[in-house]
């Protein structure tokens, strides 16, 4: 399993409003190695959304990923459509290419969600084919 970080957020109080989880690990973009920076089950408490929370989270996640060594070539997420203007608000844009993932002991098209990219020590790819080699985060 690949290695996993949390970010939390806190409000004034120091309770707890949004959560995002974070994850590192080696890929493949059109069958070159990649190192790969993972956005997920990013989460505020709806008393607290439309507040910032999230692009907090975001943006803490981005600097761990540009903090690391060896460098993370990008960053990728999947999301809903609804939140696909969210998510570009932030510099995310999305990859029309195909997500490729362990699901049921073989390698499949991820195509549950949109996937979205942002750039961390290189440009993103927005089309081709991303191979997580192994299952979603």
């Amino acid at each position: 399993m690949s290695p996993h970080w949390d970010i939390f957020v806190v409000d004034e109080d120091h309770g707890l409003v949004s959560y995002t989880g974070v994850v590192v690990r080696n890929a493949e973009h059109d069958r070159n190695p990649i190192r790969v920076g993972g956005i997920g089950a990013v989460k505020t408490h709806p008393n607290a959304r439309s507040q910032g929370h999230a692009a907090v989270g975001l943006s803490r996640a981005q600097d761990f990923f540009r903090a690391q060594q060896p460098s993370i070539d990008f960053a990728l997420l999947v999301c809903d459509v609804s939140l696909l203007d969210y998510y570009s608000r932030f510099g995310w844009r999305e990859f029309q290419g195909d997500l490729m993932t362990l699901q049921h002991a073989k390698t499949e098209r991820f195509d549950f969600n949109r996937v979205m990219v942002a750039d961390v020590s290189a440009v993103a790819p927005t089309d081709g084919v991303i191979d997580l080699k192994g299952p979603p985060w």
